[in-house]
């Protein structure tokens, strides 16, 4: 290459991107050498201004350090919030303790016996009327065995007032 290189190649290779063309002129021109030095000299002393504006000054921190310590300086020690404190500790445990119970033990169940069951299904296939209709039909039977009366008193009650 007889011409220096231009500011996208410099750039370039300060940064690592440059191509093979442009590593062989930098190797042979002293020229451009120079301008990439001086080119990354610049972007340190940029990154450097970048680091340092990014966070809080030093006087900051110095004022933050005044400030907390003349906060603790004014602030007085009050012995009574602690023990405030370990009293209301001490007093929730004492009632957690009191209060809590242990749930009551579960009472074992007897074993079912297969045989009652058997004939628990057995009897109940055998009726006429299912379990949950015996009250009905007690009822009904009831009604019948009323009306069944009720009939022959009017008869005994016509007969006598007549």
């Amino acid at each position: 290459m007889n011409n220096h290189l231009n500011d996208e190649q410099l750039v370039a290779s300060a940064l690592g991107e440059s191509d093979r063309a442009t590593a062989l002129h930098l190797q042979e021109c002293s020229r451009c050498r120079e301008d990439i030095q001086s080119l990354n000299g610049a972007i340190g002393v940029w990154a450097e201004d970048v680091r340092g504006a990014s966070g809080p000054s030093p006087l900051f921190w110095r004022r933050q350090r005044e400030a907390v310590a003349a906060r603790l300086e004014r602030r007085p020690w009050l012995p009574w919030k602690n023990w405030a404190w370990a009293t209301a500790t001490l007093t929730l445990v004492v009632l957690a303790a009191v209060f809590y119970r242990q749930p009551a033990p579960v009472a074992a169940r007897p074993p079912v016996d297969d045989n009652a069951l058997l004939l628990s299904v057995h009897t109940s296939l055998a009726s006429e009327v299912p379990e949950a209709f015996e009250p009905v039909t007690l009822l009904t039977q009831e009604i019948d065995r009323v009306e069944e009366i009720r009939p022959a008193k009017q008869e005994t009650t016509h007969e006598n007032g007549s």
